[in-house]
């Protein structure tokens, strides 16, 4: 019988157990479970390796005992590329045919040497065990994945990675000390917006991969081998890499937050903040639009981008007054900045005054407008509710405000509070209630006009029937016709 469902024996002379003590006994066992329960289930955290310097690599070879075969690229016929910089510990590589669109550095600096080193040695105390590599098609969620020997993913084996960009994916091969990772016509590949700069392959022994198709960084105790397939991500290893065929072998490393600065100039050196907006190829902007200044200028951050041709580019709410360049901020790379211009703009602002009436009315009312400073071009216009009134205002200085009023049409009261300093191509509204008691005007259209006449024509023939028919009734005393 389990504790929950034991019924506690009465001992003689004493008391019965109160169904309150029977809670309490319950609840102890309840959250003794639940302590048991979590305490066996793995942690969830994973952390990637700290590359240092190694990481601008796609290809990195740091065989002690360096050779030109450090770093051997190779190609058949098929065209083979390498999307990244190549590193090796030699004062070359071997490169027959291959395309390599990044930089070759033989041979790197002994702290990129050290640096991966650093990351290799220590990825594993980052990065407890929350799973076993399976070797079977499968969707895994992020988490660090394990084999204490080697791991083969072999013929039709698909592993799928499924989550968000910023999650991250942690797989150690060989942790008993020895093991290698074997892909044989397998594939790797990414679900949702999970991104492959999150993946990390740490091989005890070499990783080779063969018609596959392959996502993440390996950090390689040995040698990487690549033939044929396509790989989104970094080959670093402890001693050579050699890559043939591939179709191709491109670098995905996510950059550390980058800042993109943008200032703000005005012609007439003015102190106001405009707020600004930014986007990216890349990444994620951490937080946007952010204010600008001359005196402070807008600093952005940007996470996750690809270091690699990633730009950015601001924009503003444009200043009443202001005519904006934004040229110098169309394409800003990760870590630069720019400058976006405001001139005075000396041509012609609008105001629109609206009318509202009521009860509704089609009357128009005239409206006058006066400016701290330009000219306004015409000044009072007629407005109503079908139409409202549009000023011009020429010459006026950036910050200026407009005041409008309006001649109070008879039997109403006016609010014109809206309209007493509206900004440069803005507009409000005056608002006219009319007063308890007072008529309602007539409206100013033809509609009433028509009715008007109408009436006085039923009038006019109700009459002149009125007179017919007494005319025709005998005994009147009057000869009809």
């Amino acid at each position: 019988m389990s504790v929950a469902n034991a019924t506690p024996h009465a001992v003689p002379g004493s008391p019965a157990p109160s169904a309150s003590r029977s809670r309490i006994r319950l609840w102890h066992v309840g959250v003794g479970s639940l302590l048991a329960l979590a305490s066996s289930l793995p942690a969830t955290a994973q952390s990637p390796p700290d590359l240092g310097t190694a990481a601008p690599y796609a290809l990195l070879g740091t065989n002690v005992v360096a050779t030109s075969g450090t770093v051997t690229c190779t190609d058949t016929g098929p065209g083979t590329a390498i999307n990244g910089n190549v590193g090796t510990t030699f004062n070359t590589i071997t490169n027959n045919g291959c395309t390599i669109t990044g930089a070759v550095d033989a041979p790197v600096s002994a702290t990129v040497v050290a640096d991966f080193n650093a990351a290799y040695s220590g990825i594993d105390a980052t990065n407890v065990c929350t799973g076993v590599i399976p070797t079977v098609t499968s969707t895994l969620a992020p988490g660090v994945y394990c084999s204490a020997a080697g791991t083969t993913l072999g013929a039709g084996v698909i592993l799928t990675l499924d989550g968000s960009a910023n999650d991250v994916w942690v797989f150690r091969v060989g942790t008993g000390g020895l093991g290698a990772l074997t892909l044989t016509s397998a594939q790797v590949v990414m679900a949702n917006s999970a991104n492959a700069c999150n993946v990390f392959w740490k091989t005890a022994e070499a990783a080779t991969l063969t018609d596959s198709d392959f996502v993440g960084t390996i950090l390689s105790g040995a040698a990487i081998s690549m033939s044929n397939g396509s790989w989104l991500g970094r080959g670093l290893a402890m001693t050579d890499v050699t890559i043939t065929d591939a179709a191709p072998l491109t670098f995905a490393g996510c950059a550390a937050p980058a800042s993109v600065t943008v200032r703000k100039d005005f012609s007439d050196n003015s102190p106001a903040a405009v707020l600004i907006g930014l986007s990216c190829t890349s990444g994620t902007v951490d937080a946007t639009p952010l204010n600008a200044s001359e005196g402070a200028p807008a600093m952005f951050t940007v996470s996750g981008a690809d270091p690699v041709g990633t730009t950015c580019m601001a924009t503003e709410t444009v200043p009443s007054g202001y005519v904006a360049d934004e040229a110098d901020c169309a394409a800003v790379a990760l870590g630069g900045s720019c400058t976006i211009t405001n001139t005075v703009n000396l041509g012609a602002n609008t105001i629109t005054v609206n009318k509202d009436f009521i009860p509704n009315s089609t009357a128009a009312v005239l409206v006058s407008l006066a400016c701290t400073s330009g000219a306004v071009t015409s000044t009072p216009l007629p407005a109503s509710e079908a139409a409202p009134a549009i000023f011009n205002v020429t010459g006026a200085t950036p910050g200026a405000t407009c005041a409008a009023t309006e001649a109070v049409p008879a039997g109403y009261v006016a609010d014109q509070a809206g309209c007493a300093s509206v900004a440069l191509d803005g507009s409000c509204t005056i608002t006219n209630s009319l007063v308890a008691g007072a008529p309602h005007p007539a409206p100013a259209n033809s509609t009433w006009a028509l009715l008007l006449l109408a009436g006085l024509l039923v009038l006019l023939g109700g009459t002149a029937f009125r007179m017919a028919t007494r005319k025709a009734k005998p005994g009147n005393g009057h000869l009809s016709g």
